[in-house]
């Protein structure tokens, strides 16, 4: 993946994101399963 180009679907995802058209709806128990996991990717990438 080049990290300088975003595709056509990530331009529209932002542009929706940041007007605010697009809002998360991660859930309490959805977040407590993905905590984990991101804390693990955190470590790996701190190391």
């Amino acid at each position: 993946m080049n990290k300088g180009k975003l595709s056509q679907e990530e331009k529209t995802l932002l542009d929706a994101v940041e007007s605010g058209e697009y809002e998360s709806t991660l859930t309490k128990s959805r977040r407590k399963e993905l905590e984990p996991a991101a804390n693990l990717t955190f470590k790996k990438i701190s190391e």
